[in-house]
């Protein structure tokens, strides 16, 4: 049986380099192997500019892995390595459902890195792959840290800090850790999905939308409060901007619903939500660098 694996913390954390030591630490296991599938590569993908955010290409980066797993969720004995943020609950409970569907096991690793540690790790990184900082303080403030306790899907759940892990001591709890999740799948029935499924549809399209605004006015109204020290008549322009961007995600929102696309209303609604998040800190990144002193 195979496990699929979900590393999230915040951008610069350290969820690529621990995935790429799980990745060397199987390799020497002649029975199983181990993928590595990173959002922000695909994303690199199809991204038309380097330094600059793109809506089309973050959607399709991630339509693109979600078809990935599900392609690599067929083969048998492998540990399938997903690697972001999911910072919110419903993010992983969309790839739990996944491995529910297809019996497979499910684990989550935290990667429980300080703030300013991450932020550090990511002004280290190349110029094209940075990210703003805005976006990594607001990430922290919304994180969904995984609750064993309270959520029983998130029962082979991980927390890795930053001494410990990738240490071949840690790796192989790890390992011995994801062998005792795929145990207790093979051994639990898989009939308890139809009422999952039910309460997963609680929520209506209504309600979503609501929310989603919610969301988006909150972003506008952060991103105008880092942006104090601006000239007033740039803060106008971003406020258009923002609000222009803002309406236009809640529309395609809607039609995406509309069209039947939108599959969990909770998980599509954030990921409209953390796409408007990065968007605004690319905005906000990009308005108070040309507004600075030379």
């Amino acid at each position: 049986m195979s496990a699929l694996v979900l590393v999230c913390g915040l951008p610069g954390a350290g969820k690529s380099e621990l995935c790429r030591s799980i990745v060397n630490f199987m390799s020497h296991n002649p029975i199983t192997t181990a993928c590595h599938i990173e959002f922000d590569a695909r994303e690199r993908e199809f991204a038309q500019h380097e330094h600059e955010f793109d809506i089309q290409a973050w959607h399709s980066a991630r339509a693109a892995v979600r078809s990935q797993v599900i392609h690599e969720l067929t083969e048998t004995k492998k540990i399938i390595l997903l690697d972001d943020n999911f910072y919110y609950r419903s993010m992983r409970r969309s790839f739990y459902q996944l491995s529910r569907d297809h019996g497979v096991a499910f684990v989550q690793i935290f990667l429980d890195t300080q703030v300013d540690h991450c932020l550090a790790r990511n002004r280290r990184r190349d110029p094209g792959q940075r990210v703003p900082s805005f976006i990594i303080d607001n990430m922290s403030a919304r994180f969904e840290v995984p609750k064993s306790d309270i959520h029983s899907w998130e029962k082979h759940s991980i927390v890795a800090d930053e001494q410990s892990m990738s240490s071949e001591h840690w790796l192989s709890c790890l390992a011995d850790r994801i062998a005792q999740a795929i145990q207790d799948t093979s051994s639990t029935p898989s009939a308890v999905s139809a009422a999952m499924q039910d309460r997963d549809r609680d929520i209506t399209a209504h309600n979503s939308t609501h929310q989603l605004d919610l969301c988006l006015r909150q972003l506008v109204s952060s991103t105008m409060t880092a942006l104090s020290e601006v000239e007033e008549c740039a803060k106008t322009e971003m406020a258009r901007r923002l609000n222009k961007a803002r309406k236009e995600h809640l529309a395609a929102f809607k039609s995406q619903f509309a069209a039947g696309e939108g599959g969990e209303l909770a998980e599509n609604a954030e990921a409209f939500e953390s796409s408007f998040l990065h968007l605004c800190g690319e905005l906000c990144c990009t308005l108070l660098q040309t507004s600075s002193p030379a």
